[in-house]
């Protein structure tokens, strides 16, 4: 092994040899647990990639619905899939979380390219 060309390798990193083992073996471990949920969350953003594909195709979205207790505090956050004209006549602004909520929706729909008018009107 040439040492010289391996630590020339390290460029920028150099500085890592004046290290200790454990430091090094815990960076490690750290850096590898990011890396393994970053392969984690990777693998959910192309499967919901894989399902918005399949959704457009049938004109349905995923619509983020907010439940709330009788005094109006939020309980839980579910994804409904429907009908996108459906999912158009739903959407209620009652105040402004659903505002916000139905604008987020509308904006991500339009992006995705749903036709948001016509699918309005088949309703």
């Amino acid at each position: 092994m040439n040492l010289k060309k391996t630590i020339d390798e390290l460029g920028n990193n150099a500085h890592l040899l004046a290290r200790n083992d454990k430091w090094l073996q815990r960076q490690e471990s750290s850096i590898q647990e990011k890396i393994d949920e970053l392969n984690e969350e990777l693998k959910s953003l192309k499967l919901a990639q894989e399902i918005k594909r399949a959704l457009q195709q049938t004109n349905k979205v995923a619509i983020q619905h907010i439940l709330k207790d009788d005094n109006d505090n939020i309980q839980d956050i579910v994804i409904r899939i429907i009908d996108l004209p459906d999912a158009l006549s739903s959407m209620q602004n009652n105040n402004l979380l659903d505002k916000v909520n139905n604008k987020m929706h509308l904006l991500g729909w339009g992006d995705d390219g749903y036709d948001i008018i016509n699918s309005a009107a088949l309703r």
